[in-house]
């Protein structure tokens, strides 16, 4: 379902993602490894990450520090994803859909939807890696509202 619902620039960043958790030898991919596959797509949005404070250098240090948090897992498009993860990928949907008429709620995620799904998260590893690194979300909403 990620797959068929992104935007080829999303699909990049989950595919560079899937390869990140790998190198780091995760069971699966959480929402920090989402931010960190956010961060190697290497486009705006990392741009504006980047002038926030957080690199894919730091993540990926908070990645092998954290170790893996336990979370419920489930199969998608042939991954282990966490249960951090698929909330944040919910969200971005709900966030590709806002203000579309009902007919047309299946919508395209996209790079921007994901990211502000991850800032929207409460807990979990996004939400401690953007609070260890103190980055400013509503900031970076701000950012990222167009």
């Amino acid at each position: 379902m990620w797959a068929t619902l992104s935007t080829p620039r999303c699909q990049k960043a989950i595919r560079l993602t899937r390869l990140a958790c790998r190198r780091l030898g995760s069971p699966y991919v959480s929402s920090g490894h989402l931010l960190l596959g956010l961060l190697l797509e290497r486009g705006g949005i990392a741009e504006i990450l980047t002038k926030a404070g957080l690199t894919a250098e730091l993540v990926t240090e908070h990645l092998r520090t954290v170790a893996d948090w336990p979370e419920q897992t489930n199969q998608e498009d042939g991954m282990i994803v966490g249960r951090s993860a698929t909330l944040a990928f919910e969200r971005a949907q709900a966030e590709a859909s806002k203000g579309r008429p009902p007919e047309t709620r299946i919508h395209f995620v996209g790079l921007r939807h994901l990211v502000l799904a991850l800032l929207d998260e409460d807990s979990g590893v996004a939400a401690d890696i953007l609070n260890h690194h103190e980055v400013y979300r509503d900031d970076l909403r701000q950012a990222f509202a167009y």
